[in-house]
């Protein structure tokens, strides 16, 4: 997914056959508008020359200017710097899908983290190779998906946490890397591990941005 050239970021986008999307906020319906925004830098994640050919799938985008995140549906997360999840805790997926009568509006799914060697068991009889156990999640979904449509590689893995100062946030745990069809709820999706490459990211932006 990292070989595309990407001209420009939207942001804030709901139901992409509509704009503005309405939402309901408080018992009212708020007009919500995206941010088109170009982008200036494609900052790809060191590679090797011997790795996997799923491993350190990762990149980082700069955009040419700052989004305006006084919006209601333009909000940052946080990005964890290192593995503090537990297996087995829930977490959400949200995002658009491949296909389906869905593809055009944001679907959203609850998932569990399960133990990376189920992943690399189920995919090594397909000879898939992961690469690092530490650089991916391993997430089993339970129930049934919203419809068979995978979702976009990139679609965001978040949980929420309670800081220390008692401030609950969001955290952005994974990025949609691989899976089968959303139908065959006995096999597992493969994301890529955000707080592996936590320090990688806070170093780049501290060299970007400064």
């Amino acid at each position: 997914c990292l070989s595309i050239t990407l001209n420009s970021v939207r942001l804030g986008d709901y139901n992409l056959s509509t704009d503005p999307d309405m939402e309901i906020m408080f018992g009212e319906s708020i007009s919500t508008y995206t941010q088109t925004i170009p982008v200036e830098k494609f900052i790809r994640y060191p590679t090797s020359a011997n790795q996997s050919g799923y491993a350190n799938d990762l990149a980082l985008i700069k955009l040419s200017r700052p989004a305006d995140l006084s919006s209601v549906n333009v909000r940052p997360i946080c990005i964890p710097t290192e593995a503090d999840y537990p297996i087995g805790n829930p977490a959400t997926v949200s995002g658009w899908k491949r296909a389906g009568d869905a593809a055009s509006v944001v679907q959203r799914e609850s998932v569990h983290l399960v133990d990376n060697g189920l992943c690399e068991q189920q995919y090594g009889r397909i000879r898939v190779e992961l690469g690092v156990r530490e650089s991916f999640l391993c997430v089993e979904r339970r129930g049934q998906a919203t419809n068979c449509g995978s979702f976009l590689s990139g679609t965001p893995l978040q949980s929420v946490r309670t800081d220390y100062d008692g401030i609950n946030r969001y955290y952005l745990r994974g990025l949609y890397a691989f899976g089968l069809s959303r139908c065959n709820l006995n096999f597992t999706d493969v994301y890529v591990n955000v707080s592996y490459y936590g320090r990688w990211i806070k170093e780049v932006v501290e060299l970007e941005i400064g």
